[in-house]
C-alpha cells in the first residue's frame, strides 16, 4: 500500500502544482469521487440486472472491479489533499476497519 500511496501522493501533487487554487480542487476531488461511486453503483445495478445491458456478467465484473479502484485512487487524492501522513491514514484506517468489524459481526 506504501508504494501505491507515494505514487498517488506523486501525481496528485503534480496536479497541484499546476492549478494550485487548493479549495476549488478539493472540490473537484470530492465530485471525482462521487462520480466514480456512481459508476460503481452502475455496474452493481446491471450485474444485478435492474439496469439494462449488452455486457457479459464478466465484462460489468471486470468493469467494477475498475470502477473500485477509481474510487481507491480518488480517495487516495483527497486524503494527499489533505495532507494526511501515511501513518495518520494507517491509524484511522485501522480505527474504521476495527468498528466496521463490529458492527458487522454482531449476531442478530
Amino acid at each position: 500500500m506504501s508504494r501505491i500511496f507515494k505514487k498517488v501522493k506523486e501525481i496528485s501533487n503534480l496536479q497541484e502544482s499546476i492549478n494550485p487554487a487548493t479549495e476549488k480542487m478539493l472540490m473537484q476531488r470530492a465530485l471525482k469521487l462521487n462520480e466514480e461511486a456512481g459508476e460503481v453503483c452502475a455496474a452493481v445495478l446491471k450485474l444485478s440486472g435492474y439496469k439494462s445491458t449488452d455486457e457479459t456478467p464478466q465484462e460489468i465484473k471486470e468493469n467494477l472491479k475498475e470502477e473500485a479502484i477509481d474510487c481507491l485512487i480518488t480517495s487516495l487524492d483527497v486524503i494527499n489533499h489533505l495532507r494526511m501522513s501515511e501513518d495518520e491514514v494507517v491509524y484511522i484506517l485501522e480505527q474504521k476497519l476495527n468498528k466496521w468489524k463490529t458492527k458487522h459481526l454482531k449476531v442478530k
